[in-house]
C-alpha cells in the first residue's frame, strides 16, 4: 500500500524526527527518531519482516506471563532472566495454552519481539 515518508523538523530546521503516513487512511501515523526504528515499527504493526533485521536464538522457561491487546492485536508478555519480551498472538498456534514454567526456543529481534515460537 503506498506511504509517505518525511522528516519532522524542528523550529531550527533540523530533522529530529521520521513519520511514515498511510496515504489513503492518513490518520495512520508512525513515529520514530531513526529510519530504521520506523521501519520496524511498520513491520511489527503490519506482521511483515525486515530482511536485514537480525534475530537471535532464546530457549528458556515462561515466568510472569501477562497479555494485553494492543491496537487489535494480543500481545502475550513474559520474562526470561528477568529480561521481558513480547510475542503477538498470530507467531504461533500455542500461544493461547502458554502457561507459566513452560519452555519454549524462538527468534527474538532487537526490539524483544519475538518473530518465531515454539513451546517444547
Amino acid at each position: 500500500k503506498p506511504l509517505y515518508i518525511m522528516g519532522l523538523k524542528d523550529n531550527a530546521g533540523l530533522v529530529k524526527e521520521y513519520a511514515l503516513v498511510d496515504a489513503v487512511e492518513y490518520q495512520n501515523v508512525i513515529v520514530a527518531t531513526t529510519v530504521e526504528e520506523l521501519l520496524s515499527k511498520y513491520a511489527n504493526k503490519n506482521d511483515l519482516e525486515i530482511d536485514n533485521e537480525t534475530t537471535e536464538s532464546i530457549k528458556g522457561v515462561v515466568a510472569d506471563l501477562k497479555s494485553a491487546v494492543i491496537k487489535g492485536d494480543t500481545v502475550y508478555f513474559f520474562k526470561v532472566d528477568g529480561k521481558i519480551y513480547k510475542v503477538k498472538a498470530s507467531v504461533s498456534d500455542d500461544l493461547p495454552y502458554l502457561e507459566n514454567g513452560k519452555s519454549f526456543e524462538g527468534q527474538v529481534g532487537k526490539d524483544n519481539y519475538l518473530k518465531t515460537f515454539k513451546v517444547q
